[in-house]
């Protein structure tokens, strides 16, 4: 990351995006394809890539989510800001959010640490990657772009 400019954010949010990824492209840093899921993640906030984890996989995650309950105090979540196991009843409320579900799952695991994955946050981080928590849900909360600074904290190791 540019020094003068580790204090303004992801560089995705800069005014020069443009000419930072020509750069990119130009010393082979990063390819076309690479450049236009940067573009459309700075603009969008979400990207797709596609097939970065296999369908075989994904539906081991969804076995997994379902098989929880079979393996008491293994997994844990929240339903409604309330902290719970992931019992039968957690896991068919729609407000149930698995909490770090990768630590006990290696389908998780895997999917989180996807080769593709991995790459593109290297690109919009321009550094290694660290996964140091999870939040796995089957429906999702609606929520606007927001940030979980007060509930997710972290400090230098």
């Amino acid at each position: 990351m540019d020094a003068d400019k580790a204090h303004e954010g992801v560089w995705l949010d800069w005014e020069d995006i443009e000419a930072k990824l020509a750069r990119k492209i130009q010393q082979n840093e990063i390819t076309e394809d690479s450049a236009n899921n940067l573009r459309f993640f700075a603009k969008n906030g979400y990207v797709i890539l596609k097939e970065a984890v296999s369908r075989a996989l994904a539906d081991q995650i969804c076995a997994d989510m379902q098989a929880a309950p079979a393996s008491p105090g293994k997994f844990f979540g929240n339903a409604r800001r309330k902290p719970m196991l992931a019992n039968d009843e957690a896991v068919n409320d729609s407000k149930f959010r698995f909490i770090d579900f990768h630590v006990n799952s290696p389908a998780a695991r895997e999917a989180i640490f996807s080769p593709a994955i991995r790459n593109f946050l290297h690109q919009v981080y321009e550094g290694p990657v660290l996964a140091f928590q999870s939040l796995l849900f089957r429906v999702g909360s609606q929520q606007r772009m927001h940030q979980d600074t007060a509930y997710v904290v972290i400090s230098k190791p």
